[in-house]
C-alpha cells in the first residue's frame, strides 16, 4: 500500500513559525523550570514534562506555518531541548556567581569592587575544575551530585554519572519534542488549497477475510508484502454475483482488471480512465459494513481527505480497533494508502446507495462527504459514543417491539447458542429503538443477562459486549448491552411484550441429588366397633352385592370379638368424664 509522503516543503513563513518558538519558548520553558528546581526538581519526569511542553509548542508552530518537511521539525525541536537546558544551567550559573560575589563582598567588609569577587570565584573554579567560567561552573556542578532539592538534599553521585544523566534528560526531552513536531509535519496535507486535511469520514466495518479484496479493487496491494494481499477468490466470485445485474458495471470492471495491473503498485496517479475507478469503489464500498458500532477487536475503514478541494486525494486508513484498561476504544494503524477523488466518489456513492439514498454521481467529493458526515451523526445519535463504557441508553429513548419472525429469533437463538460462553447467559432480550434519524433502517438493542463469576477482570464487561457483537447478526443496525449493571434498562425492555426471547433453564440444585427417606407410617388394626367410619361406603356397598365376601368379612369379624383387647386402667369410669367435677361445681 503506498503511503503518503510529505512534500518536504518550507517557506519562509513556516521558519519564522518554528524558530520563532523555538527561542521564545526554549528560554521561557528553561527559565520557569530553572526557578521550580529551586523548590524542588523531579527526577526524570521533569524531563518528561519539558518534552511534552516543547512538543506541544512546536506542534502550533508546524500547524501554522503549514511546515511539511519532518526533517526541518526535528532539527528544530533538537535545537530548543538544547536552548532549553542551556537556558536553566546559565541561570543557575548566574545565581552562582551572584551568590559567591555577595559572599565575598561580605568577607571584604562591604568592599563593592566586583571585579576583585569575579576574580575570586575564576580562582575559585580554576583551583576545583582546572577551567573559569561557565564550563568550569558545569564541572563544578557535576562534582555536587544530583540535586534533589536546592537547599534539603543532594545526591552525591560522580561526575561522569552526572554528566552521564545530563545527557540522557537531554534525549529524552529531545526525542519527545522530535516526536510531535515531526508527526505533525507528516500529516496529509491538501497543495491543492494549501490546507490541512480536515476531514475524517468513519465510513464502516471490514472483515479480516474481505481485507485483500478490498484492497485489489482500490489499487491499495503493498508489493513489499503480496502474500499479505492475495486475492480471496470466494470474495471475488461473490462480488461477480452481485453486480450481475448491472452489465456495463461488470464490463467496466473486467475492462479495468487489466488496466489496474499498469498502475505503479496500485496507486491512482497514472490511471487514464476514471470511470473504471469509480465503478470499482462502488464494489470496494460493498463490502464495508456501514452503520455498526465498533466492537473491537475489528478492522475500522476511515477516510481523510481535504473538503475544501474537489480534485484533491485521500488518506484511506485501516485501523485495528481494542479496548484499553479503562474500557474505552483505541485505533491503531493498521494500513493506510492514497487514493485519488474519483475513488472517493465511488466509495460514498456506493455506501449511499447501499443504505437506500439516493446519491447522484455528479456531487463532488465535498457534497458526498456533507451527506455521509450527516449520516455519521445520525449513526451516533443511534448507537451513542465510541466508548464502551458509556451506556447507548438515554431518558428520552422509546424501545418498540421488534419485527423479527420466528424464523429470525430462532436464527438469533442458534448464534448464541455457538458461542463458549452460552452457559452464562440467564436471559436475552431484544427490542427495536424508535428513531428520529434513518428510520427505514431499523436500530435493535440486544440485552442479555449473565451469571457473573466471582472473580473477573476489569474489562470483562466490555469483552462480553464486544464478543456479541462480533459474533451476531441481525437484519439491520444493533447494539449488544449487558443489563446486570444498567438496571434501568432493564426494567425498560421487560415492560415490553415479546422482548424476552430466550430464558435459560432452571439448574437443579446439588441438594436435590441427595434425596430423603420417607417416613414409615405404622398402620394399627382398629376393630370396627370403635371406629365404624373407617369403613368406607363403598366396602359396605360392594358386600352386599357379594355374599361370599361379605361372609368371609363375617368370619374376621368373630375372630376379632374373641380375641380380647388389652384397654388402658383408667382412674375414674368413662361414664363420668362427662360430668363435671365437684370442685369446679363448688367454685
Amino acid at each position: 500500500m503506498k503511503p503518503y509522503k510529505p512534500s518536504n516543503y518550507i517557506d519562509k513563513t513556516g521558519a519564522k513559525w518554528l524558530l520563532l518558538t523555538a527561542g521564545i519558548g526554549g528560554i521561557t520553558l528553561g527559565g520557569v523550570t530553572f526557578l521550580v528546581s529551586q523548590l524542588i526538581y523531579l527526577v526524570v519526569i521533569f524531563p518528561v514534562l519539558l518534552g511534552l511542553g516543547s512538543g506541544w509548542l512546536l506542534r502550533q508552530a508546524v500547524v501554522r506555518g503549514k511546515v511539511r518537511n519532518p526533517l526541518a521539525a526535528g532539527v528544530v525541536a533538537v535545537f530548543m531541548a538544547g536552548l532549553l537546558y542551556g537556558t536553566m544551567h546559565w541561570a543557575d550559573y548566574v545565581l552562582f556567581r551572584q551568590n559567591a560575589n555577595a559572599e565575598i563582598r561580605r568577607a571584604l567588609r562591604g568592599s563593592r569592587q566586583s571585579s576583585a569577587a569575579n576574580i575570586t570565584v575564576d580562582n575559585f573554579l580554576k583551583e576545583t575544575t582546572g577551567k573559569t567560567g561557565f564550563s568550569g561552573f558545569l564541572q563544578y556542578r557535576s562534582q555536587q551530585g544530583l540535586m534533589i532539592n536546592r537547599s534539603l538534599m543532594r545526591l552525591p553521585v560522580g561526575s561522569q554519572i552526572m554528566w552521564n544523566y545530563w545527557g540522557f534528560e537531554f534525549l529524552v526531552t529531545g526525542a519527545i519534542a522530535l516526536g510531535f513536531a515531526s508527526g505533525a509535519a507528516r500529516k496529509p496535507f491538501c497543495e491543492g488549497c494549501q490546507s490541512w486535511y480536515n476531514t475524517v469520514d468513519r465510513l464502516g466495518r471490514l472483515s479480516q477475510a474481505q481485507l485483500p479484496e478490498f484492497l485489489r479493487l482500490l489499487g491499495l496491494i503493498n508489493p513489499e508484502n503480496p502474500h499479505l494481499y492475495d486475492v480471496n477468490h470466494d470474495t471475488a466470485n461473490n462480488l461477480n454475483d452481485v453486480a450481475v445485474n448491472d452489465e456495463a458495471t461488470v464490463n467496466n470492471v473486467n475492462d479495468a482488471a487489466s488496466n489496474v495491473e499498469n498502475v505503479n503498485h496500485g496507486t491512482a496517479d497514472n490511471v487514464e480512465n476514471p470511470p473504471v475507478l469509480v465503478n470499482r469503489a462502488v464494489l470496494a464500498s460493498r463490502l464495508i459494513n456501514p452503520l455498526t458500532k465498533v466492537y473491537p477487536p475489528s478492522l475500522e475503514v476511515h477516510l481523510q481527505h481535504c473538503a475544501n478541494c474537489e480534485q484533491t486525494n485521500g488518506l484511506l486508513q485501516i485501523e485495528r480497533s481494542s479496548i484499553d484498561k479503562n474500557g474505552l476504544v483505541k485505533f491503531h494503524h493498521f494500513q493506510q494508502g492514497i487514493i485519488s477523488s474519483e475513488q472517493i466518489i465511488g466509495l460514498y456513492q456506493g455506501l449511499q446507495e447501499s443504505l437506500g439514498f439516493q446519491s447522484s454521481g455528479d456531487l463532488g467529493v465535498s457534497e458526498h462527504s456533507h451527506l455521509w458526515q450527516q449520516v455519521n451523526v445520525a449513526h451516533q445519535e443511534r448507537c451513542g459514543s465510541l466508548s464502551l463504557r458509556e451506556s447507548i441508553h438515554k431518558e428520552k429513548d422509546i424501545y418498540i417491539p421488534h419485527d423479527l419472525t420466528s424464523e429470525q429469533l430462532e436464527t438469533l437463538h442458534q448464534q448464541l447458542s455457538t458461542l463458549p460462553t452460552f452457559s452464562q447467559i440467564k436471559q436475552a432480550y431484544l427490542v427495536q429503538k424508535a428513531l428520529d434519524n434513518l428510520p427505514e433502517h431499523p436500530f435493535y438493542l440486544l440485552g442479555i443477562i449473565r451469571s457473573k463469576g466471582f472473580l473477573e477482570s476489569a474489562t470483562a464487561q466490555v469483552e462480553w459486549e464486544s464478543v456479541l457483537g462480533n459474533a451476531l447478526s441481525l437484519p439491520g443496525d444493533f447494539a449488544v448491552v449487558l443489563l446486570n449493571e444498567n438496571r434501568k434498562i432493564q426494567q425498560s425492555l421487560q415492560n415490553i411484550e415479546g422482548a424476552n426471547f430466550y430464558t435459560a433453564p432452571v439448574k437443579k440444585s446439588i441438594l436435590s441429588n441427595f434425596k430423603m427417606p420417607k417416613p414409615i407410617r405404622h398402620e394399627l388394626s382398629v376393630p370396627k366397633e370403635l371406629a365404624p367410619e373407617l369403613i368406607p361406603e363403598s366396602a359396605i356397598e360392594s358386600s352386599i352385592d357379594q355374599p361370599d365376601k361379605l361372609a368371609q368379612s363375617n368370619e374376621l369379624d368373630q375372630l376379632t370379638q374373641s380375641t380380647p383387647i388389652e384397654k388402658p386402667e383408667l382412674s375414674e369410669p368413662i361414664s363420668n368424664l362427662d360430668q363435671p367435677s365437684s370442685t369446679s361445681t363448688d367454685s
